[in-house]
């Protein structure tokens, strides 16, 4: 999963889209040169890498020029194909658009260690290592809403089609006995829930 942790409620007052330049809403905002982030407010985002940033005055930028992987251009408008020019499609975003560092989130079913409790959790990882986040999850299987229906991963064709994404997620009790079957299973249940994609809703 991608996507932008919140710095602190940052956010714009100001944004100068000409000289690539927005202002924050306090002066310390803690962005240094060379960090990924994302700007949005209620309509559109913007993911750039900041070029410089100072903390004296509370601003940052986002300039054509920067380090690995660099801006593809200092605007941050949407253009098809992408406009990969020092000046790049102008975008300027307005005072309260919210600014976060961006971030990416591995999630899976793993084993625990514990197997007389079930020996499965839910787990999270990212580029500090992985984290246990909820004991007693079975298993989870993702499928994706395309043209009105719901389909395997493996079925998805164009991903730009993708509208949604449903979740199945089994969770299983600590203790034997209480499932049905034989065994003595654990008692089992699978809750689902959607996310929509925000940025292909009507």
């Amino acid at each position: 999963v991608r996507s932008a942790a919140t710095i602190d409620h940052l956010a714009l007052t100001a944004h100068d889209a000409a000289t690539a330049t927005m202002t924050a809403n306090r002066i310390n905002h803690g962005i240094a040169a060379g960090e990924t982030l994302l700007v949005c407010n209620y309509r559109y985002g913007a993911l750039f890498q900041a070029t410089a940033a100072n903390i004296a005055d509370g601003t940052f930028v986002h300039g054509s020029v920067g380090g690995a992987p660099g801006n593809c251009s200092g605007g941050l408008g949407f253009a098809q194909p992408a406009l990969c020019t020092a000046a790049g499609t102008s975008f300027k975003f307005s005072a309260g658009s919210l600014v976060g560092r961006y971030i990416g989130v591995g999630w899976y079913i793993g084993n625990n260690g514990r197997p007389a409790t079930g020996g499965r959790s839910l787990y999270r990882v990212t580029r500090l290592g992985a984290e246990e986040v909820a004991d007693g999850v079975r298993d989870m299987q993702l499928s994706y809403l395309v043209a009105g229906n719901y389909v395997a991963p493996t079925a998805v064709t164009d991903w730009g089609l993708v509208t949604a994404v449903r979740f199945d997620v089994t969770y299983e009790g600590p203790d034997r006995g209480v499932g049905t079957g034989a065994g003595s299973p654990r008692l089992q249940r699978t809750v689902g829930f959607t996310v929509n994609l925000r940025n292909l809703q009507p």
